[in-house]
C-alpha cells in the first residue's frame, strides 16, 4: 500500500477554526516579499500560510514543519531548509534537542510563530516542549517576530514560554477576540491586526489615554 505522507492529526487540526486560520494566514503571507528569508514554525496556521506563499519568488525558508516544507518546495525558486531533529509523525514536524542550534549563524528577515496560549506576563507559550525549544531558537534568529494566533488561543495558558512580549513585532488574529482582551498586548506596545471576513482592522499600540 502507498505511504500516506500527510499526518492525520495535522489534517484534523488544520480543519479546526479553518476559516479564521486562513484569514490570518492570508494576511501574514502579504507581509512576505520576494527574496525574503523567513522562519516558519509547524503550526496549522503556517500550514495554511504556505498556500499563499507558493507564488513568491526567491524565498529562503527555514522550518520544522514537514507539510509547509512540501508545499513551499513545489516552487523551484524557493529554497527550503529543514531545521533537523527527530521526525514526529503525529505533528508532521521536526523537534527534540537534536534540532536545537540548527539555526546557529542564520539571521532571517521574519519569523512567523503560533502558540497555544499566553503567560500572565503575555509571553507566548506552547504545550509541546519540543516545539518550545525550537521556537525559542527561531525567535532568536529573526529581525521581526510575527505571532499568528487565532482567537481560541486567548484566555489560555500553555506549559512553557518561548518568546517575551517585548520581542514581538506584531500579532495577527481574527475577530473572535474582544478589543478588551487585546488591550494588554497593546499596552505592552504590540500592534495587532484583526482579520475579519472581508476586511482587516489595525489596532496600534495603546496610547497614554487608553492605558489610564
Amino acid at each position: 500500500a502507498p505511504v500516506q505522507r500527510r499526518s492525520k492529526r495535522v489534517d484534523e487540526q488544520s480543519r479546526l477554526n479553518e476559516d479564521k486560520k486562513r484569514r490570518i494566514a492570508r494576511y501574514a503571507a502579504e507581509l512576505v516579499d520576494d527574496y525574503d528569508s523567513i522562519i516558519l514554525d509547524a503550526s496549522t496556521t503556517v500550514y495554511h500560510m504556505a498556500d499563499y506563499l507558493r507564488d513568491r519568488q526567491g524565498l529562503t525558508v527555514f522550518t520544522n514543519g514537514i507539510e509547509a516544507a512540501f508545499r513551499l518546495g513545489s516552487n523551484p525558486s524557493t529554497k527550503v531548509i529543514l531545521t533537523g531533529g527527530l521526525l514526529r509523525l503525529e505533528t508532521a514536524s521536526l523537534g527534540s534537542p537534536l534540532g536545537t542550534g540548527s539555526l546557529a549563524g542564520i539571521h532571517a528577515n521574519k519569523a512567523f510563530v503560533s502558540c497555544t496560549g499566553w503567560s500572565l506576563d503575555l509571553d507566548l507559550m506552547d504545550d509541546d516542549l519540543f516545539e518550545v525549544q525550537i521556537k525559542r531558537d527561531m525567535c532568536e534568529h529573526a529581525d521581526s517576530i510575527i505571532a499568528i494566533v487565532d482567537s481560541t488561543k486567548f484566555g489560555r495558558q500553555g506549559l512553557a514560554s518561548f518568546a517575551k512580549v517585548r520581542q514581538l513585532t506584531r500579532v495577527i488574529t481574527d475577530d473572535g477576540v474582544s478589543e478588551s482582551q487585546l488591550l494588554p498586548l497593546r499596552k505592552a506596545g504590540v500592534p495587532i491586526i484583526v482579520c475579519k471576513d472581508h476586511s482587516t482592522q489595525v489596532l496600534e499600540a495603546a496610547s497614554d489615554d487608553e492605558t489610564m
